[in-house]
Parts: C-alpha cells; structure tokens; sequence
C-alpha cells in the first residue's frame, strides 16, 4: 500500500492567534518581573522564578516570529524551559497529590508538543484543550478560593506571579490553534510500476466564424433619363398667298391658249410677239415642268400660226383688245 503523504505544521506570523499569543507572552514577562521586584537576593529563586520564565518566553516570541512558517519545530527548546519551570514550581505547593498531577499534565503537554512540532502527529487538536483546561481550573476553583479566603488574602506580589502564569496558559492556547498542516507527497514504492502519464484530451477545434457579411445596400431606382424638351418647331411662316395669285398661272395659260387659236388664221408678225410675251410670264409663274410643256405647246402652236393667213382688220382689232386683256392680267 502507499504510504500516506507526509503532515507538516507551520504558523503565520500575520494570523489573529500568533499575534494574540505573542501580546500574552509579553504581559506575563511584565507581570512576573513586577511580582518578583527585590526578590533576585535568593539565587534558586531568581533562577527558577524569574531568570527562567523570562528567557523561555523571549526565546519562543523570537523563534515563532522568525521560524514559525519553516521550521516550528524549533521552538520546542523555549518550551522545554517554559516546562521546567512549571514543575520545579509545582514543588512548592502544600498539597502533594496536586503537585503530581501538575507534573504529569506538564509532561504530557511537552512530549505533545515536541511530537506535534516535528511531525509526528498528524492532529493538532490535542494541544488546545491540555493549554484551555488548565487555565480555566485556575481561574475558577484556585484564584476564586483565594480570593474569597479572607485569613490569609493574596498578596500583591503573589497576584501578579498568579497573572504571568495565567498569560502564558492563554498565550499557548492561541498560539496552538493557529498552529497550521499542509502534506508534503511521499514518494512512492519502488514495487510500483508508475503510471503512464495521462495525455490530456485534444480540445475540440473550434470552426472559425463565417466573416460576417455586410448587409446589402437597397437597391435604388435609377432615375428616370431626362428626356429633354421638344423644341418647338420653328418654321418661317409664309405668306399667305391670294387664291388669285395662284390662279393667275393656270388662268394666264388657258388665256393663252385661246388667244393663239382665235390668231391662228391672223398673220404671224404682232400676234408672234404677245404670244412669246404670254409665254415667258407662263413660265415665270409655273412649274418647271409645268413651264417646258406649256413652252412646246406655244412654240408649236406658232409656227402653225404662222403658216396661217393673215385676218381682217376687224379681227386685229379684236386681237389688240385681247391682247391688251393679257397684258393686263400678266
């Protein structure tokens, strides 16, 4: 089987019962060289009642306060004195079945804490009660009866003596619970195969996140393409022109016309000349097209005219009359 893991006890100089426990310590020196002021004449009693008690508890405020987190077990030395004087104490009293119980609890409480201190026992819950119930049986069955004994009252210097020792029962009390255990591993058999180290399990490869797309913009309408403006059409008016004026072609051509066959029989020399004058005012007026057929017409009609014989004077008259008709129409 495996061993247990090793216990080891330590104290923090920062916790509340280091701290209350050093105070205690320091009054019971207090109190101790107050209730033996002038008694240092008998040299065992400077010895064993002041000397002792004073450097046993200097030395273990020192080592708990310097050592007490790496190494507790060193102040098992101070408490080895502490416990000396306890019983060399324990010798003084009147009663002698209450100085052997005193001196067997002040051994038990030594060989435990020197046991606890160096790791030997894996608990520390045996050291409060061996340091509590000795306070409270002197608080409550000695000093109660003391004081109520109006014979023979308590001294001064006995009260204060009484108080040291009181100081150092509590200071032990605190100071054991905060005594603290943390393990240290043990190592391990060498019968036993050691364990394959255990691989820790891949973590789960987490896909990376889609890229997160952009909403898309909405889609604007595209504006309509400007259609520009019809211009407005500008023509160059026109003139308007007279029905006569444009009857006046198609009316001077027939006058023609009827003038060169009533001087077809009349003879060529005067009626050749209006008719080549109506002629050209037909081809001002109408037409090209319009112009080069009335323009064979008349030349053919006058040659014909001309080949005819020549009228009576009567019928020149008549021709000058038509005649002047055209030129006045033209």
């Amino acid at each position: 089987m495996p061993s247990k893991p090793k216990v080891r006890f330590y104290t923090l100089r920062s916790s509340f019962g280091v701290g209350s426990g050093v105070i205690l310590l320091c009054l019971s020196i207090v109190f101790r060289l107050i209730g033996c002021w002038g008694m240092w004449d008998d040299r065992y009693f400077f010895v064993t009642q002041i000397a002792l008690p004073v450097l046993s508890a200097l030395l273990f405020i020192l080592l708990l306060l310097l050592f007490g987190r790496i190494a507790l077990w060193t102040t098992m030395l101070p408490m080895l004195g502490g416990v000396a004087f306890f019983v060399l104490r324990a010798f003084t009293f009147d009663n002698t079945v209450h100085t052997v119980l005193c001196v067997l609890l002040y051994v038990l409480i030594a060989v435990l804490y020197i046991a606890t201190v160096c790791n030997l026992i894996r608990t520390k819950w045996l050291l409060p009660p061996l340091f509590l119930l000795p306070f409270l049986y002197h608080v409550g069955v000695e000093d109660l009866a003391a004081l109520r004994n109006t014979a023979q009252p308590v001294s001064f210097a006995a009260g204060m003596q009484e108080m040291s020792v009181l100081c150092i029962m509590l200071a032990m009390f605190f100071i054991s619970m905060a005594i603290r255990k943390r393990y240290k591993d043990a190592p391990e058999s060498a019968a036993q195969p050691e364990p394959a180290p255990v691989q820790p399990e891949p973590a789960p490869v987490q896909p990376a996140p889609a890229p997160v797309q952009p909403a898309p913009a909405p889609v604007q309408p595209a504006p309509a393409p400007l259609m520009p403006e019809p211009e407005p059409e500008t023509t160059l008016a026109q003139p308007p022109v007279a029905e006569e004026a444009l009857a006046e072609p198609a009316e001077a051509a027939e006058i023609v016309e009827a003038a060169a066959v009533a001087a077809a029989p009349a003879s060529g020399g005067l009626l050749g000349k209006l008719f080549r004058r109506g002629e050209k005012a037909a081809k001002t007026e109408e037409a090209p097209e319009a112009e080069v057929v009335e323009a064979e017409v008349v030349e053919t009609e006058a040659v014909e005219a001309e080949a005819l014989p020549e009228e009576a004077p009567a019928e020149d008259g008549e021709a000058h009359t038509e005649e002047s008709e055209v030129d006045t129409r033209a």
